[in-house]
Parts: C-alpha cells; structure tokens; sequence
C-alpha cells in the first residue's frame, strides 16, 4: 500500500512539473513571437512576467535585458533611453543572480555600456571602452564556442579602429570566425539566444 502511494505521489509530481515546463515554453514562445512581430515594448512586458512566475529561470530576464537594450540603440527621446538601460541593468543583474558566469549576460553587459559610451563618447570613451572590451573577452573565456562576444568584440573593435584609422584586418578575421562558429553553434535550450549571424555577415560586406 505504501509503495503503491509513493508510485502515485511521484506520478502526480512529474505530471505537474511536465504541465509547468509546458507552460514556461508555450509562454516563452508567445513571448518571442511578440518580439519577432516588432512588438518589442510588448514582448519585454511578457518576458518580464514570465520572469516573475518563473524564478528559477534566467533566460526571461535575459530577454528584457536584450530588448530594451537593443531599443536603446534606436531610442532618440532620452528620458526613455535612461528608462530603457535602466531595465536591461535590473535584469541582467536578476539574470546573473539566478545562474552567474552565462557568456550572454557578459554580452548584454557590454550592450549597455556601449549605448552609454555611444550616448557621450568625449566622457565615457576612456573610462567604458576597456570596461565594454573586458565584457566580451570574459564571455568568450566563459564560452570560446559561443560566436556571439567574438562577434560583438570584433564589430567594437571595427567601430573604434575606423574612428582612428587603425588597420581591422585582424578584427575582420574575427567576424569571420565567428560566422564559423554560428554554423556549428548549437544550445540545448530552444530559447537560448541565437541571433548576430546576420550582423555579422553584413559587417563583412562593408570591406572594401
């Protein structure tokens, strides 16, 4: 009797863990396509709630981080740009709590400060520059696999060198690695982040 009770004890628990782990992917699928249809202020809004139901998960907040940092490259009005990089910190920093040491979140941590250096290059360029480099190297040292902090390196690189009109063979060379490593990058998770080939495919068609 008792073994037939702890049989249906753990029955029941696998059952509920399967109907929340089906709801978390239905959710974060939502949540994607929200993002994917342009609806960004809407697809932030949903992973945050995601975030809140599902505490033991990084990747929601990741999402508002990656969001409203994306959306600060674009954003002109600057009482919204502040709000929008004050979101993507708080997140990233919730990200970090629940699984610290993910190349992504170095990769979102060095979004930000070159939206910040971007936004104020004469007071920030000396200070964020390092700080923006070290993200990326942390994130590839965490991850050498992953192509996105190679990319990400190499296009702050390319960026900053033809202000100064430093040679980039060197860092083209690492665009080109890294499209190498998106072809062959594969993540277990079906949300994990995916995206930069096609930036970085576009960098490599500005070589003259």
């Amino acid at each position: 009797m008792k073994k037939l009770i702890y049989t249906s004890v753990i029955l029941v628990l696998v059952t509920l863990t399967s109907v929340a782990q089906d709801q978390y992917q239905q959710a974060m699928g939502s949540a994607m396509a929200l993002w994917g249809s342009g609806q960004s202020n809407e697809a932030s809004a949903a992973f945050e709630r995601i975030s809140q139901a599902e505490k033991g998960q990084w990747l929601p907040c990741y999402y508002v981080a990656l969001i409203n940092v994306f959306d600060s490259f674009r954003e002109k009005d600057k009482t919204v740009l502040t709000q929008k990089l004050e979101k993507s910190e708080r997140f990233i920093k919730i990200a970090s709590e629940r699984s610290a040491n993910k190349a992504e979140l170095f990769c979102i941590k060095g979004l930000i400060n070159t939206v910040k250096l971007i936004q104020d290059p004469i007071n920030n360029g000396q200070t964020l520059s390092p700080t923006i480099i070290a993200s990326y190297k942390q994130a590839i040292e965490l991850e050498p696999g992953n192509p996105r902090p190679l990319y990400l390196l190499a296009q702050f690189q390319i960026n900053s060198a033809s202000r100064t009109g430093q040679d980039c063979k060197s860092f083209y060379k690492s665009i080109e690695k890294a499209i190498e490593l998106f072809n062959t990058f594969n993540a277990k998770d079906p949300f994990y982040p995916s995206w930069g080939k096609e930036q970085a495919l576009a960098i490599l068609k500005t070589i003259k």
